[in-house]
């Protein structure tokens, strides 16, 4: 069973950021168990997969942010650190999660970062034994360039800001290209593995670059979900957002990597 063995990070803005991690909610707080959970990790259709609920009117969707406005990354870690259930404290009334990690989002922002999806998938399948849990990915090529490419307001780069991270099975610092494919491919292999070793979850890989993911999504939400193939499309791509990867070009000084 992977285990969250690096994830124990000091960093000052941890405790003291309460724009990042407002007060956990009381245990006994209202709550809903989750519907769907993404496993997938940012820049793997995430955005896309927000965009496929909020069309099919789903309202009870979290994309990086929980409860009270504060980072779902965050919010789950201190959850779990402090024994307490991740989606009752730290979810509230959301019905689906599309993007649990939490990566700084500039050079101000706290430097630390976690990804419940790779830290705690044990505790949240147990949590959520029916819920639809998805595993979106694409090529680990692609991610890296991805990854590269997309630039914050700010000039940094996600790969930048992954350099500073410590998440259980990433490189530490400045990784290579190699490094970081093979971390993605580790991350879609512990997740099918852990699947493989519990069958009575329920898992939907999804292959963002494939065809058909519309149909596959539409049909694998069913009945549950009545949302229409057609609700499918690629956001916080290079065609949705030009500016964030023109911007690379435009940034001096940035970091060679």
């Amino acid at each position: 069973m992977h285990t969250a063995g690096r994830a124990a990070q000091q960093h000052s803005g941890f405790s003291t950021g309460k724009s990042v991690t407002p007060a956990l909610a009381s245990a006994r707080a209202p709550t809903v168990e989750p519907k769907v959970v993404v496993l997938g990790l940012a820049k793997s259709g995430t955005s896309s997969l927000y965009e496929f609920f909020k069309c099919g009117g789903e309202m009870t969707i979290s994309h990086g942010t929980c409860r009270g406005g504060g980072f779902c990354g965050p919010l789950f870690r201190r959850a779990s650190e402090s024994g307490l259930p991740l989606f009752q404290t730290s979810g509230g009334h959301y019905s689906v999660f599309t993007q649990l990690d939490y990566t700084p989002l500039s050079k101000q922002s706290p430097w630390y970062c976690y990804w419940p999806q790779v830290e705690l998938l044990p505790q949240m399948a147990r949590e959520a034994p029916s819920a639809t849990f998805v595993l979106n990915f694409r090529s680990a090529h692609s991610w890296v360039k991805s990854i590269t490419d997309w630039h914050l307001s700010d000039g940094t780069t996600q790969r930048y800001q992954l350099q500073f991270c410590n998440i259980t099975g990433m490189p530490h610092g400045q990784a290579s290209d190699a490094e970081l494919e093979a971390f993605y491919d580790g991350h879609i292999a512990r997740v099918q593995e852990f699947f493989r070793s519990h069958r009575s979850l329920k898992l939907l890989e999804i292959d963002i670059e494939s065809d058909g993911v519309g149909d596959r999504l539409a049909r694998g939400f069913a009945p549950a979900f009545n949302i229409s193939a057609s609700c499918w499309g690629v956001h916080n791509s290079r065609q949705t957002h030009p500016a964030r990867y023109r911007m690379r070009d435009n940034v001096k000084g940035r970091d060679a990597l």
